[in-house]
């Protein structure tokens, strides 16, 4: 493939997901978080292998500062204390080490992000059950193949139709960036 027909199909991607009802859900996001930052609250996100390494992503823009500057914002990223969830996953299982973690802090949480290109990880699916339970508001950054795939819907679902994991991920690098920038452009001036 040439370069100008791989950013050829980014840009078609582009324009399928500003077709998407992503727009409204985005604001939605953007309110859920805003709200959990004025309550003092964190904002936990979690994923798994490149979607942790997004989660990790979207988080360090935010505890630190993506284009403007601002406090730290109260934002945590699961699975990435290895002595911890090593631990768990291997004396216990590792479909429940995230759901472990996220318990230790979710008498403090606001609401939780979840990133999933496949929505298939049982241990996303018991983040998102037992967010639910406690009545924590959940968003997923997926996919529009993986909306069947989750068990219990999350409350605002940013899909992008798009069917390759490694594009997906693309897309929602945007997503994500712009998320970080309506956060910050909607912080009160400090």
């Amino acid at each position: 493939m040439h370069l100008k027909t791989y950013l050829q199909e980014t840009i078609e991607n582009l324009n399928e997901t500003i077709k998407s009802n992503i727009p409204s859900e985005m604001e939605k996001a953007i309110s859920i978080s805003l709200t959990a930052i004025e309550k003092n609250q964190i904002v936990i996100v979690a994923g798994n292998g490149g979607s942790m390494a997004d989660a990790q992503h979207l988080v360090a823009e935010l505890v630190n500062f993506f284009t403007l500057e601002h406090k730290p914002l109260p934002f945590l990223t699961l699975g990435v204390n290895p002595a911890s969830a090593s631990a768990w996953a291997n004396d216990h299982e590792f479909d429940t080490q995230m759901l472990r973690e996220f318990n230790a802090f979710s008498a403090n949480c606001g609401a939780l992000i979840v990133i999933s290109t496949s929505g298939n990880s049982k241990n996303i699916q018991n983040l998102i059950k037992d967010a639910k339970k406690q009545r924590i508001p959940v968003i997923a950054f997926t996919s529009e193949r993986a909306i069947s795939n989750f068990e219990e819907m999350p409350d605002v679902i940013l899909a992008v139709p798009v069917s390759q994991t490694a594009r997906i991920q693309e897309m929602h690098v945007n997503l994500m960036h712009f998320f970080c920038e309506e956060i910050e452009k909607s912080l009160p001036s400090q």
